[in-house]
């Protein structure tokens, strides 16, 4: 047969393509340039998408919550106009996410967990009478001192288990005086951080309250508030740590018309009973008090208690005499919160020192030290250097002799040379032996140095274990 050519100058005929066939490519062509999409960003993109933290990174930042949570102080300035209403302390040193309103005086928890409150309550004249009450009206702790003396300090401290949202908030009895100065502090440190899952959860904290049990010639202090990590046995009312470190520790001792005089010891595994630190005022009056904190390193399975001497007059108030502790190492957690590992070796410091009639430079040399992790501490010119910028929790329990006067600072030297005043211990009723304590969180930038500084009226004294200064590093800014 003869193939059909097309004549010249004749189009040719178009192929028939069934519309079918037209749908079907264009589906194909539309998944192709679907799958193709994420290769086609531009490099600005892909870097863009490369530097965005992962969800991983978003979960372990949201694990690790602050802990420096509160830190004010101020007039005590009632909200209301008669007794039983709130204390509201404005002047604030650290208020993360403003969890405490200056305005009301209510703190509102910022995330579930066990929180450490600190409340120093001074006055200038008059009855100590205040309160920590969880909303709508659970009472949570006291400070109380009915000397109606001048110059003086009552300090209570305790670990709440607390959820998000709970809210909490002082307030003054009938027969407390208002406060017009910068020494009554309210602190809030979280002991219980969420950790990052490569850090193995050593969390360790109990706070407890009693008076007028004995194991022996032990104090029993069987309420207890506060224990994770089953360290406290309730019926020997001894502490035993589940892990090796440094240990923080304070002890509020509360009587109604008797003596204070109560020793804390520490028990090694395979040994005898060493004395540690000790509550005393020997004033036999109305209700009054006396606290004292201090750190100490113990080895796994050495045990802390507390031992009342001749004399001690055992209360049945049993939510005003409190011991609480806590694992400093687990609460610093540094591996999750600071980035480099040598950086994280650096700051953790942690100190404790005592003494009391050594002076050099206007500083007080407390030149008895228990605790200096990472070296911060100079006992020989009596300041700690803080080696890293953060916040740092500070303690200053101060005791005096019979007739003497408690009247020491607690100051800050800047890098540039400039003193700051941060806080005080002072009494001067001028009662047998007797003692005071406060404490607070400061941000420090590095090389900042924090000093005790005794005024021109202090006694110095020569009871080197019950004048302690103590501090540790809590995270970085």
């Amino acid at each position: 047969m003869r193939r059909k050519v097309d004549k010249p100058g004749k189009k040719p005929q178009k192929a028939f393509i069934h519309p079918m066939a037209t749908i079907l490519l264009t589906f194909i062509f539309g998944v192709i340039l679907v799958h193709m999409a994420p290769y086609n960003q531009t490099e600005q993109g892909r870097q863009a998408a490369a530097e965005a933290p992962t969800e991983e990174v978003q979960t372990l930042e949201k694990r690790v919550d602050k802990l420096a949570v509160l830190s004010v102080s101020g007039a005590g300035v009632a909200e209301g106009k008669g007794n039983n209403d709130k204390l509201v302390l404005d002047n604030v040193y650290i208020n993360v996410d403003e969890a405490y309103d200056t305005k009301t005086g209510i703190f509102t928890v910022p995330s579930d967990g066990v929180y450490f409150f600190t409340f120093t309550c001074h006055m200038d004249d008059g009855n100590i009478n205040s309160g920590l009450y969880k909303e709508p009206a659970e009472w949570m702790m006291q400070v109380s001192d009915f000397t109606n003396a001048k110059d003086h300090s009552d300090t209570s401290s305790r670990m709440i288990d607390l959820k998000k949202g709970d809210k909490l908030y002082l307030k003054h009895y009938v027969n407390h005086k208002l406060i017009h100065n910068r020494q009554t502090v309210f602190s809030v440190l979280r002991v219980d951080p969420k950790l990052d899952e490569s850090a193995e959860k050593r969390v360790v904290a109990f706070s407890v309250s009693g008076g007028n049990k004995k194991n022996g010639r032990k104090l029993v202090l069987d309420n207890v508030y506060v224990n994770v990590g089953d360290g406290y046995n309730s019926s020997t009312g001894f502490f035993t740590a589940p892990y090796e470190g440094v240990y923080f520790f304070t002890f509020s001792c509360h009587t109604v018309d008797g003596m204070i005089v109560v020793g804390v010891y520490r028990k090694k595994v395979y040994g005898n009973s060493k004395w540690m630190m000790q509550v005393t005022d020997t004033t036999i009056r109305k209700r009054h008090s006396d606290t004292i904190s201090r750190m100490i390193h113990l080895e796994k399975g050495d045990s802390v208690y507390a031992l009342p001497y001749f004399g001690h007059g055992l209360q049945l108030h049993y939510g005003l005499t409190v011991f609480s502790g806590f694992l400093v190492d687990a609460v610093q957690n540094l591996k999750a919160r600071v980035d480099k590992p040598d950086e994280a070796k650096k700051c953790k410091v942690a100190f404790s020192a005592s003494g009391g009639n050594k002076t050099e430079a206007d500083k007080l040399v407390l030149n008895n030290v228990y605790v200096n992790v990472g070296n911060a501490y100079n006992d020989t010119a009596g300041i700690f250097t803080a080696p890293c910028k953060g916040v740092y929790f500070f303690t200053l329990s101060c005791h005096t002799r019979p007739d003497g006067i408690i009247d020491v600072d607690v100051l800050r030297k800047k890098m540039d040379g400039n003193t700051e005043w941060m806080m005080r211990v002072s009494d001067s009723t001028k009662y047998k032996e007797h003692g005071g304590t406060t404490s607070r969180m400061i941000t420090l930038e590095a090389g900042d140095g924090v000093y005790v500084m005794p005024n021109a009226n202090h006694t110095l004294v020569r009871y080197y274990g019950q004048t302690v200064f103590s501090g540790f590093f809590v995270e970085p800014m």
